[in-house]
């Protein structure tokens, strides 16, 4: 059970008076969210977004971090505007949450030892900062106000005279609302609220947090000013002067957000990108947005959106995605059926509706995404054929659709929108280089399902074109090196190079030590080095390698988000690490585990996923595993039940249909040993006779299961006394043979089971002309 805890809740927006859920967290543990932390430095925790106007909105909550191996363990920051009896029922609260998800680890000692700070000195204790401001803040801010700190007692003996009348005051929606609120409430202008106000302001200075800076001290400001001019006065004046300081800030804001995006799309620069995110973010919460009109702040929104989304495949922050993802719904809400720009803007929306899939595993975000490319697919042609961006972005939906559903025309869809991006000779070689390592992805994934080397191949040339072209302090090339390494893994596994997986072992090592642990790609690409060390170990049989491999694919399974779309895949391909290590060891932690990590990813994987069967099937061979070391028929069951399900759920016409027939087909035969079942050996016959039928003819396969076949009409015949079975022993050995190349194992095995057959038939009939023929053939 997971340590931390969330809450659920509703926000009134105060700029569009919308109401909208929210779940913000109450009680950390760091060593599940390490994200959160970020968060604190970057003054972000417990702010949301307004899907309605996107105005962020800071909560006033506490919160209590839990620090597993640190000192202090628990740390608790009240609310800011809490009362004493609010803070104690508070922290009571959150502490008793956190020791009933611990259970017997909680220890009393913790609590003793707690600390209690202000949300001002939250980072610095987080972090072992000593001053988390900027040099120089603290004192330039004592200059311009003089007024006397206050300590806890006193803020919260304040807070209970006239706090609620104060965050009524600042939660007011216009300047209007808030000249009304102070006239009728004249304690407003007494010297309490003018302090805690500049209280607030100080907090958030000391946060860094600009914005709440300036909101907390024009609002004390204002009642400063009614105090000497009278509050209509006051207000008036405070009106006009914001107005034109509101007016340039945010025209300014607006005309950097919108030039540094243009210009790192020229450059790729991220700093440029990073730069023009923190100018929408204060240009998009002012009123004069609303004002401009639904066309035009459609297409701001739109633009904005755009900027967050590449923001968040800089660098990876969740934050960035959802802030992009409201954005750009917003803008589509308000977008004119006559207007143009809408196949840009669907593409958009369903790129980050796609990646929001991939982090949370919700499966309306992906209906929606393939809604969006649908329609985005139909407008293209009409209103921008040409358009790369519109290309790629529906070519990275139909890839994840493609991952999903295993439907190969979700994948040729992306892979024919890639090509055409590739084929353009654009002048900005950071385009090209996205579609070239993308189409190489593509084409990656379409080689691996079809065993195609010839696609693999071209995927390797695709993605060593972009690396070509994209320069070292590129922010993509850690995205495109980590895309090589996946292909050149693949092509070991098709054409059995070592060099290759060396190759991609160097290239994911590389990629690892600049991605940072609370990156949302770190997960994936520590387990691509797991999974490279787990195909060195079975070629070398190194144990380093092995024990490396689990490392690596442990680190992406506890670095991933609870609904994360990969996690499943990842529990199995770490069970996959403790399989092998098993058969080593025989150590029965090692089984218990995998099988617990094949049945978590089952449960977790979505119904119609491509990949269900494989999961069972590898269920099945740990459960086979353990039970030819410990002879448990309970295990032997359970592999039995595991491989029919992985049977049922895979296309005769697919590759993994023989393998899991084969592996159900000898489960069943050592159950038959201990039953003498007749409806074993019956069903054994069924599902060999079942798999020669979907197979190739040319495999090289069927000699051996011609060969399983026929021992087990043999089987049957010699229990059931059934002349039939003799003789369709006899036809499916001379069958195995004829397929067989002469001298191999199995042609011998063949040739050996038939003159096997005829010297048995011989003893029950004393047929001698068909003896003596066999002794001459």
């Amino acid at each position: 059970m997971p340590n931390s805890i969330q809450h659920s809740g509703q926000v009134t927006c105060p700029e569009c008076n919308q109401t909208y859920p929210v779940r913000v967290w109450l009680v950390i543990d760091e060593s599940e969210h390490p994200e959160q932390l970020e968060d604190v430095r970057s003054s972000r925790l417990h702010t949301v977004n307004c899907p309605g106007c996107g105005k962020m909105i800071q909560l006033d909550l506490p919160v209590l971090f839990y620090r597993p191996g640190k000192q202090p363990v628990l740390v608790l920051s009240p609310s800011n505007l809490a009362t004493e009896a609010e803070f104690q029922q508070h922290g009571q609260a959150m502490l008793g949450m956190l020791r009933n998800n611990l259970g017997e680890a909680w220890q009393h000692v913790w609590v003793e030892n707690m600390e209690i700070v202000p949300k001002s000195d939250l980072a610095a204790v987080l972090f072992g900062e000593a001053d988390v401001t900027e040099p120089g803040q603290g004192a330039d801010m004592a200059a311009e106000d003089e007024r006397p700190e206050l300590d806890n007692q006193e803020v919260f003996e304040i807070i209970q005279k006239v706090g609620p009348i104060v965050e009524r005051f600042l939660q007011a929606e216009t300047w209007s609302d808030s000249m009304r609120i102070v006239e009728a409430n004249p304690e407003l202008l007494n010297t309490d609220a003018i302090l805690l106000l500049a209280h607030l302001a100080k907090t958030a200075s000391k946060e860094g947090d600009e914005l709440r800076e300036a909101f907390f001290t024009d609002h004390m400001m204002l009642l400063d000013r009614c105090r000497e001019i009278g509050i209509k006065g006051a207000f008036e004046e405070f009106a006009k002067e914001n107005a034109e300081q509101a007016t340039n800030r945010f025209q300014e804001d607006l005309s950097n957000a919108l030039s540094l995006y243009q210009k790192f799309k020229q450059t790729n620069d991220p700093r440029l990108l990073e730069a023009s995110v923190n100018s929408w973010k204060r240009a998009l919460p002012h009123p004069l947005l609303r004002e401009m009109g639904s066309d035009m702040v459609s297409t701001l929104f739109s633009q904005a959106g755009a900027a967050f989304l590449d923001l968040y495949q800089v660098r990876g922050a969740s934050i960035d995605l959802e802030q992009g993802t409201i954005l750009l719904r917003r803008a589509l809400s308000l977008h004119a059926p006559d207007s143009g720009g809408k196949a840009d803007l669907l593409a958009n929306l369903g790129a980050a509706l796609t990646f929001l899939y991939e982090l949370t595993g919700e499966v309306k975000d992906l209906q929606d995404a393939l809604e969006m490319c649908q329609e985005a697919s139909a407008l293209l042609a009409i209103e921008a054929p040409d358009s790369v961006n519109i290309l790629m972005n529906l070519a990275g939906s139909f890839r994840v659709l493609y991952n999903r559903s295993g439907n190969m025309d979700h994948l040729n869809e992306a892979i024919r929108e890639l090509q055409i991006v590739v084929d353009k000779d654009s002048d900005n070689t950071s385009v090209a280089a996205l579609a070239c390592s993308n189409l190489g992805a593509c084409l990656r994934a379409r080689g691996s399902a079809r065993h195609n080397l010839a696609d693999l191949q071209s995927a390797a040339k695709f993605q060593q074109r972009a690396l070509d072209i994209t320069p070292e302090n590129s922010p993509n090339r850690a995205s495109f090196l980590n895309n090589l390494g996946n292909t050149l893994r693949e092509l070991y596994a098709e054409a059995s190079n070592p060099d290759d997986l060396e190759k991609s072992i160097l290239l994911f090592e590389q990629i690892i030590a600049v991605t940072p642990e609370e990156s949302s790609r770190f997960p994936s690409r520590i387990n691509n080095l797991g999974l490279s060390l787990l195909d060195r170990y079975h070629l070398k049989h190194d144990r380093q390698d092995l024990e490396k491999a689990i490392q690596s694919l442990q680190k992406a399974v506890d670095r991933s988000p609870s609904g994360y779309v990969d996690l499943p895949r990842f529990r199995h391909q770490l069970a996959d690490g403790l399989s092998d290590r098993y058969k080593l060891t025989a150590d029965d932690g090692d089984a218990n585990a995998a099988i617990g990590l094949y049945h978590q990813a089952i449960q977790q994987l979505p119904t119609e996923s491509q990949y269900q069967g494989s999961y069972y099937y590898r269920l099945g061979n740990i459960l086979q595993t353990r039970y030819g070391k410990l002879h448990t028929l309970e295990d032997l069951e359970g592999a039995i039940q595991a491989y029919h399900k992985a049977v049922k759920l895979a296309r005769p016409d697919t590759p993994d249909y023989t393998p899991f027939s084969v592996s159900l087909a000898e489960a069943i035969k050592l159950r038959y040993k201990h039953s003498q079942n007749p409806e074993d050996i019956d069903k054994v016959i069924q599902t060999y006779q079942q798999t020669l039928e979907s197979l190739d003819p040319a495999s090289t396969s069927a000699p051996r299961l011609y060969n399983e076949l026929g021992e087990a009409l043999l089987v049957r015949s010699e229990q059931m006394q059934e002349g039939n079975d003799f003789e369709a022993a006899f036809q499916t050995f001379e069958r195995a043979a004829h397929i067989a190349t002469v001298g191999t194992r199995d042609w011998c095995r063949a040739k050996s089971n038939w003159m096997d057959s005829q010297r048995k038939y011989f003893e029950k009939s004393r047929d001698l002309d068909k003896f003596d023929w066999a002794i001459q053939t």
